[in-house]
């Protein structure tokens, strides 16, 4: 079976938001992890403070480039 993904997952977390699973983060090759923390939030009407302790989380172990995001594309 072949990979039908145009980049490769290089990380991924669940996200709850405290009470019940909002879904999982998942940071593509190639994206900066700022970018995917915040369309990741605004898709899922989430506050800012969500962005900071999931961009925390990744950055621990990802190189982040920049800690605010560019403009959604």
């Amino acid at each position: 079976m072949q990979c039908k993904r145009d980049r490769a997952i290089i990380w991924s977390t669940p996200v709850s938001d405290g009470n019940s699973s909002v879904g999982s983060f998942i940071l593509y090759e190639g994206v900066e992890p700022v970018d995917a923390v915040h369309k990741f939030i605004v898709e899922n009407n989430m506050t800012i403070g969500y962005r900071h302790a999931i961009l925390s989380e990744v950055c621990d172990f990802i190189e982040c480039h920049r800690a605010e995001p560019g403009e959604l594309k």
